[in-house]
């Protein structure tokens, strides 16, 4: 073979090859567009043997398929199945006017045993940066940051089933709202906040009165309720600071 012929035969080769390599190249761009696709679709990922849950529903519909199914027996009946129809009717106070919607719906989710509920089963933070109600887009929601939310759950948690003053306060059917005016509050209830329901410690101390000593007749006429009375822990007798007596403070 001559110089002239052997050079072409590289020539021939070189392009060969370069074809060789072009094809395996769309070959390999083909198998990993398909393969992508797939994950995409399916939702597979690499690792995985079997496909995730798919939620398909959100808010109340998550858990409860048909809400009428878990309506109080004495609910009139109704054919909606949707959270924002019963928000229109309970958006505030029920037919009573003093048992509010969302007291029954957080004891009712809270007082389960080994509950897993949290805020976020129920309500989401919406792209516009507001809390609200999942599931419900024309209530109006609250302007409030994610963590605030999140360190309401161990209260809320204790309101519904401990055996704290908060709970009392939920079996008479008192939410956050009227002791702390908020439902995200950061204070502690006031003096007067106390008294707007139990009047006045002269109110108070009467009914009291059988008891011995009379802790709410004593020489500090003006000690703040919440000085012995906790809500979201043990109540502390005060006077025992000084004094030894058998009372249980609520």
């Amino acid at each position: 073979m001559g110089k002239e012929e052997k050079e072409k035969e590289e020539e021939r080769e070189k392009v060969m090859s370069n074809r060789y390599i072009f094809l395996y190249s769309i070959l390999l761009c083909l198998l990993f567009y398909s393969i992508a696709g797939c994950i995409k679709k399916q939702g597979i990922l690499p690792g995985q043997e079997t496909l995730p849950k798919k939620k398909t529903q959100t808010g109340c519909a998550e858990c409860h398929e048909r809400l009428t199914e878990v309506l109080p027996e004495k609910h009139i009946s109704v054919a909606q199945e949707n959270l924002p129809s019963c928000i229109e009717c309970h958006s505030g106070k029920d037919s009573s006017g003093d048992v509010t919607f969302d007291r029954i719906i957080h004891l009712a989710h809270y007082s389960i045993e080994d509950s897993p509920e949290s805020c976020w089963s129920c309500h989401e933070i919406d792209s516009k940066g507001l809390f609200r109600l999942t599931g419900v887009e024309n209530k109006k929601g609250v302007d409030i940051e994610k963590e605030i939310v999140e360190k309401m759950n161990p209260y809320f948690l204790s309101w519904a089933t401990s055996d704290y003053l908060d709970n009392k306060h939920a079996e008479k059917n008192i939410n956050c709202r009227p002791c702390h005016d908020s439902s995200f509050p950061d204070w502690a209830p006031t003096m007067d906040e106390c008294l707007t329901c139990h009047v006045s410690y002269e109110h108070i101390s009467e009914l009291t009165k059988d008891v011995e000593p009379n802790p709410h007749l004593s020489h500090y006429i003006d000690l703040r309720c919440t000085v012995c009375h906790k809500s979201h822990e043990a109540s502390k007798l005060y006077c025992d600071k000084c004094h030894k007596f058998d009372l249980k403070v609520p």
